[in-house]
């Protein structure tokens, strides 16, 4: 997707990884907690999304760079917490959808049971309620992704 389009700059001795969307949304926010949430919109990927995870880690970058909002110094760590979240979205959406349930319902488990969104209601009013609508999003790719997945796997027996 577009907006995972991941550049590595060179600063001096400084590698900067600006990263799009592919690790996510990172806030910290005003207690200094970090709100992490995938930015996996429909058509998602799974694979490819952990794929482009697992090559950032690669990158040897000293800093981190995020669209939506800031920079840190700790790029191995917060890549290594984004492919965590994504593989915790993924077997989580796994077990809800196969329970049948649907985004609405599956919307507040998530957020409940994903501790890098915990921090959700720290977040300035706007800014909450536009997470919870990104989080809603972001879910819904995933409800496609696993369900597309679902139907290939049929597929083949």
């Amino acid at each position: 997707s577009p907006h995972h389009s991941s550049y590595l700059y060179s600063l001096g001795e400084k590698k900067i990884l600006f990263v799009g969307e592919a690790a996510g949304v990172c806030i910290c926010t005003q207690g200094e907690d970090l709100y992490l949430r995938p930015a996996t919109p429909p058509r998602f990927h799974y694979e490819t999304a952990r794929k482009s995870l697992l090559a950032l880690q690669n990158t040897q970058a000293d800093v981190i760079c995020y669209p939506h909002y800031g920079a840190f110094e700790e790029p191995k760590r917060l890549l290594s917490l984004a492919l965590s979240q994504l593989d915790f979205w993924w077997e989580l959406v796994c077990d809800l959808d196969a329970q049948g349930m649907e985004v609405d319902a599956m919307h507040p488990i998530v957020i409940a049971k994903d501790p890098l969104l915990r921090c959700l209601d720290k977040l300035e009013g706007r800014e909450s309620f536009r997470e919870r609508r990104f989080i809603r999003q972001s879910l819904m790719g995933f409800i496609g992704a696993v369900r597309e997945y679902k139907e290939a796997k049929n597929e083949l027996q």
